[in-house]
């Protein structure tokens, strides 16, 4: 399936560029997009609201892969607003989606919000 959300990558905003990631093993580096929802990603201590959406876009020798996070609303299962995440290849398919086990388990970890955020917050 084609990720909905591809035709947008072009109108999100640059968050950061050259950002160290762990999401591929070979420690390239990602530009870092967001919506408007994600406006005060980067704030000390901000919490982002339901509809934010951070991408990690990753340059490989084949084609751009993404790493998506999006904030979801409570619902009957999970009572708090929760991440979902998305892996979508170079070509703009659906790798994985969902609450995928290993982001939710690196994310778990991060500072404030499931969120990892620039160096110093």
């Amino acid at each position: 399936m084609r990720w909905e959300r591809s035709e947008e990558l072009g109108s999100l905003r640059v968050v950061r560029e050259r950002v160290r990631s762990t999401h591929l093993t070979d420690g390239s580096e990602a530009t870092l997009r967001g919506n408007e929802a994600a406006a005060t990603y980067g704030q000390h201590g901000a919490v982002l609201p339901v509809g934010a959406l951070l991408v990690a876009s990753h340059d490989t020798t084949s084609g751009v892969v993404h790493f998506a996070m999006e904030k979801r609303a409570a619902t009957a299962t999970a009572t708090d607003p929760r991440w979902d995440y998305t892996v979508v290849d170079a070509g703009g398919w659906i790798v994985e989606r969902g609450r995928i086990t290993s982001c939710v388990r690196c994310h778990a970890e991060a500072p404030n919000d499931e969120v990892f955020g620039p160096p110093g917050l």
